[in-house]
């Protein structure tokens, strides 16, 4: 791949002031580095610098010469960033160099193989760097520092937290995979003011979900209200988990999807939320012919995981593939007309997962009978679940009546009395929707809990349903329904809630 960087000047450089192409910035001369060819970013010591876009714009040819309009936030960002470098207290993974890679100037410019090969090597852009340095602007920095200043971390404060809900950083579908890729983290203030202000990402970090845990205590809210109020913190406490356990521990496609459905992007540019899963999955370099189609980019992720033997993004919304064979396989080919409406890989539920065993993801296999997914359950239409089935999902539900358990106001999706205005399968299907389900029918009941079809399957012969063992959720874990459909064999997804058993898994066949 080819990298350029933002560099200082050095004595000896042919390059002066005034030169076409290098700007003066803190009292110092830099310029962009020509391109260099190389296998492994790591192989370079530099700073990834994170920042939002905004709506402004610097014309053509305005700052290191360059050649398409940018964002005008991209000079004090890297000023910035700049300043946090020399600050006291800033860390990063080995020497603190004085070279950045910064969107705006260090992607190539001409659409073509080099810009689509960079925007797809994302992954590996932020993994290589010694550290990520995010630039945030007022009021999310002040909120940022103030939270950030104590030996403890502080709750925040309901203003603040509205606030940062509404911070366009926080918001991006690049942020995700910036934040699970960086080996260093620190936040920086765009403004000058401030200049050894710079806050390391753990100590911000630590009080995002403490701040939504005392939110809910102090008010008496329940899961359900803390996401209809602070849906972003909510989004973004999941982020930070993920980023807990990215050093040691792969992420499931299931997981980034799920994450990335909650967050923002230019819907002009629709390709991005696909980029930045990309980015989330693989720290390799760019593979194959580069694009910005959304059918190739949509197959590229799905290959990517094929490869690691990660089948969870079967577990999406999309169309099936009517390619012999393939009709269990999210169709690529998908056509989004709606700019604003994504089609590709949308996961069936926005909802935090793991893997069990704790790192494990849907896993298949192959022989000479065919293709396998790997510890399915088979579920058992009945006509009424067991006791055990519904105090189970009661529990997960409803917060107790009596709040003077231990940890009861900290229990249950909604309050005990929403008990009393929905029958069980409804009140799980409202639960289910603030996950953004698109599924409408009501639940097929089975002997160990209820299954949510994404589709309606009045019409449909010989279905089965599925639960998968090795993905979950408190309530259960994502499924899958096979039919007959004159000779053909149709699949499609739903959410199983209920008991998950591990000893019925096994593995079926699918083609």
């Amino acid at each position: 791949m080819k990298l350029q960087l933002v560099v200082p000047l050095k004595p000896g450089d042919s390059k002066k002031k005034g030169d076409k192409g290098v700007e003066e910035l803190n009292g110092q001369l830099w310029h962009v580095s020509e391109p260099l060819d190389i296998k492994d970013a790591r192989s370079v010591k530099f700073h990834c610098i994170s920042y939002v876009w905004g709506h402004g714009r610097e014309r053509p040819g305005s700052f290191f010469d360059n050649e398409i309009s940018i964002s005008d936030k991209t000079r004090p960002a890297l000023k910035a960033a700049i300043r946090a470098i020399k600050a006291s207290g800033f860390e990063a993974y080995g020497p603190i160099e004085e070279a950045f890679w910064i969107d705006a100037l260090c992607v190539p410019y001409a659409d073509g193989p080099d810009r689509y090969g960079t925007l797809e090597s994302m992954g590996h852009i932020y993994s290589a760097a010694e550290s990520v340095i995010i630039i945030i602007q007022d009021p999310a920095w002040k909120i940022i520092l103030e939270a950030s200043s104590g030996t403890t971390p502080d709750a925040l404060s309901y203003d603040d937290m509205q606030a940062l809900e509404g911070d366009k950083w926080i918001t991006s579908v690049w942020t995700y995979q910036e934040l699970v890729n960086a080996r260093s983290i620190h936040f920086a203030p765009i403004h000058p003011e401030g200049y050894d202000s710079i806050v390391k990402g753990d100590r911000f970090f630590n009080c995002t979900g403490f701040s939504l845990d005392q939110w809910k205590k102090r008010n008496d809210k329940t899961t359900s209200e803390s996401l209809i109020e602070f849906p972003t913190l909510n989004t973004f406490e999941d982020t930070l988990a993920d980023l807990a356990t990215s050093g040691y521990l792969g992420r499931s496609v299931f997981q980034v999807l799920a994450n990335m459905a909650c967050r923002t992007y230019d819907p002009f540019f629709p390709a991005n939320r696909l980029l930045a899963s990309l980015g989330a999955l693989t720290q390799e370099v760019s593979w194959g012919p580069p694009t910005m189609s959304l059918s190739d980019l949509s197959e590229k992720v799905m290959a990517t995981c094929e490869a690691d033997n990660d089948y969870s993004f079967i577990y999406t919304t999309d169309e099936r593939d009517e390619t012999p064979g393939l009709q269990w396989r999210p169709d690529p080919k998908q056509v989004q007309t709606d700019l604003s409406k994504p089609v590709h890989l949308i996961p069936l539920l926005s909802w935090s997962s793991w893997g069990e065993p704790f790192g494990t993801t849907q896993t298949g296999h192959k022989d000479d009978a065919g293709f396998w997914l790997d510890n399915m359950i088979r579920l058992q239409p009945s006509e009424a679940t067991g006791e055990e089935v519904k105090l189970l999902l009661e529990n997960w539900l409803y917060r107790p009546k009596d709040l003077t358990q231990p940890g009861a106001a900290s229990k249950g999706f909604f309050k005990h009395t929403e008990s009393e205005k929905l029958d069980f399968g409804e009140a799980m299907l409202k639960a289910l929707k603030q996950m953004r389900f698109s599924g409408t029918q009501p639940p097929v009941i089975c002997e160990d809990g209820l299954f949510f079809p994404l589709k309606p399957l009045g019409e449909c012969q010989d279905v089965e349903l599925y639960a998968a063992s090795s993905i979950r959720w408190l309530f259960g874990s994502p499924g899958l329904v096979r039919w007959k459909e004159g000779d053909k064999t149709k699949y499609s997804t739903g959410v199983f809630t209920g008991a998950v058993r591990h000893d019925q898994a096994k593995a079926i066949l699918i083609v």
